[in-house]
């Protein structure tokens, strides 16, 4: 099986798939909105869509591919989406703490109710970086490198 089967085997699977910065959403009619999708779902896909044969290179190159024909369909219009153009940069260290704080505070001022969960994966998501354990002034957070809080 080759990569493009795959992907098209993938995309018949999930016809209402997106993707922005290497993550997919999936739209969820259950609670009208997308929904952040685990990878792991469309390994299983390419495993059995291969009789259990493809390398770790082979669903990379699938994975890959399937960012790059659906990369345009980003949801923009989630309140999420909205913060994190208008208050996260590139460059520089960000604190999720200090993101999850202005992202409350923004929320009350433009009328959203915060969410409780997902935060995290949108700004993984949308910005392309992932959680790890980041020095800021001498101490140690769980923040992200390669973003910014925006001032």
């Amino acid at each position: 099986m080759t990569v493009e089967e795959c992907l098209s085997n993938i995309l018949k699977r999930n016809p209402n798939l997106i993707s922005y910065k290497g993550s997919f959403y999936r739209y969820d009619t259950g609670i009208w909105k997308y929904r952040i999708m685990n990878t792991s779902a469309f390994t299983n896909d390419i495993f059995q869509m291969t009789k259990r044969t493809a390398s770790r290179k082979f669903i990379d190159q699938v994975l890959d591919g399937l960012r790059g024909i659906i990369r345009k369909s980003l949801p923009v219009h989630t309140p999420e989406a909205k913060f994190i153009e208008e208050h996260l940069a590139e460059g520089g260290k960000a604190i999720l703490e200090d993101i999850r704080k202005e992202y409350q505070v923004w929320c009350g001022r433009n009328g959203f109710v915060p969410v409780h969960a997902g935060l995290r994966k949108e700004v993984e998501f949308r910005m392309g970086v992932d959680l790890k354990r980041i020095k800021v002034g001498g101490k140690t957070y769980y923040g992200f490198n390669g973003i910014s809080l925006r001032q």
